[in-house]
């Protein structure tokens, strides 16, 4: 699906003309909410230069939905979820591969702990797994206990992202741990294996 879209008659996009003015290198822009499609987008904006002149500036949005559906193939229930956060709320999860897990919010960006996961809706105050003695820089280790039963969940931080703090991660039953040491290098792999394809994508 192709949007014709103009500056003049659409204020979020005209925001972003402005904002794009004054910058000389791509960036990773705010997540916006797009109530034509219906979607959130996580967007990489690229101004368009030649020497000191400004032409304009092309954005790649990825929707919520679809790294939702990145999300799922890096899963494997009921062996693990993945999911993807940022400034507490949910850019990705398998719950939202098919639109948003929650049919009255506004937006498909909903807030972690109204989204409708337990096992990490507190993940900031979740205790730390005090079994793994092994810490990889980064890595967040927590523990997770809900009436479904308890679980292992491992995030990280993406810095590279700069001016957006994306926080990837994983979470699995602790029934299922064979190596505690494997998930974490397992977790670490996923927040490298999710920003590795959204770079990926941002440069294309």
């Amino acid at each position: 699906k192709t949007d014709h879209l103009g500056s003049r008659n659409d204020s979020q996009l005209g925001r972003l003309a402005d904002n794009m003015r004054s910058r000389k290198e791509p960036y990773w822009g705010r997540p916006v909410y797009r109530k034509e499609r219906g979607e959130t987008f996580l967007n990489y904006c690229v101004p368009i230069r030649s020497g000191d002149s400004y032409l304009g500036f092309v954005v790649l949005g990825m929707s919520t939905q679809a790294l939702s559906k990145f999300a799922i193939d890096l899963s494997a229930p009921p062996r693990s979820t993945a999911f993807m956060l940022y400034d507490g709320r949910v850019l990705a999860h398998p719950l939202m591969a098919n639109g948003n897990a929650d049919p009255t919010a506004i937006d498909t960006f909903p807030p972690l702990r109204t989204f409708g996961d337990p096992v990490i809706a507190d993940l900031d105050s979740l205790p730390p797994i005090n079994e793994f003695k092994l810490r990889l820089p980064g890595v967040l280790a927590r523990r997770s206990e809900v009436k479904e039963g308890s679980y292992f969940v491992f995030a990280r931080e993406i810095s590279d992202y700069k001016e957006l703090p994306i926080t990837v991660g994983t979470y699995v039953p602790t029934r299922a741990v064979d190596a505690p040491i494997k998930l974490l290098y397992t977790a670490t792999a996923l927040a490298v294996a999710m920003l590795v394809i959204a770079l990926i994508a941002g440069g294309i």
